[in-house]
């Protein structure tokens, strides 16, 4: 109850009447609401310009046609949220990363040619363990998917508990060409967290190669 001059009154015990602070359920908001959430803009582009790429032809038809499609997938098959540490992203530093990966790119490949038509003997293979101190499973996937564009080895496993990647080196010829391997890894591993600005980890397992 109120006074006549608008005072909120209090119970006899001296305490203000409870108020309902129950946050409204999801499957209560508003079908526009929930749309708003799920659909954005960034991944509306994105997935339109997948689709142009994937038909091969830029027209007013294929952009119209994509941008419907990103909006139906965004809209009726959502994903879970993520959980994720990332802080701010250093945008230049991470600019640098994928120019030495562009470059890596470009060297891999011709060793890897190298290797192809030259006349030594192949040269000796090996799958190895690699630590990979990334917390984040966001950032460790982005990661990993840089190391397997590069030519020459492949990461085909990675523990999440162990915070280790498994890779098949192609040239694997002498015990130095693995420790280097594994040390470039764990180079990799915290230009990422510095970029993505979250905390390395201790693998829990020494690797073994």
């Amino acid at each position: 109850m109120t006074d006549q001059l608008g005072n909120v009154s209090t119970s006899r015990t001296g305490h203000k009447p409870a108020t309902d602070n129950t946050a409204v359920p999801s499957s209560r908001l508003p079908i526009r609401a929930k749309l708003s959430a799920r659909i954005r803009p960034f991944p509306v582009v994105v997935l339109t310009l997948l689709w142009v790429l994937l038909v091969g032809q830029i027209t007013l038809g294929n952009v119209l046609a994509g941008i419907l499609l990103a909006v139906a997938v965004m809209a009726l098959l959502p994903l879970p949220p993520l959980p994720s540490t990332i802080g701010r992203i250093r945008i230049v530093a991470l600019l640098a990363l994928l120019g030495e990966v562009a470059i890596s790119l470009v060297t891999s490949s011709f060793a890897v040619a190298k290797l192809a038509i030259g006349t030594q003997p192949p040269p000796k293979t090996a799958i190895i363990t690699c630590d990979y101190p990334v917390s984040d499973d966001i950032v460790a996937a982005f990661g990993i998917l840089l190391m397997n564009l590069q030519p020459g080895g492949t990461v085909i496993f990675f523990d999440q508990t162990h915070h280790t990647v498994t890779m098949h080196l192609l040239n694997a010829g002498s015990d130095a060409a693995i420790r280097t391997q594994q040390q470039v890894t764990v180079r990799f591993a915290h230009k990422l967290c510095r970029i993505f600005q979250i905390p390395p980890v201790t693998p829990a397992t020494p690797h073994t190669a």
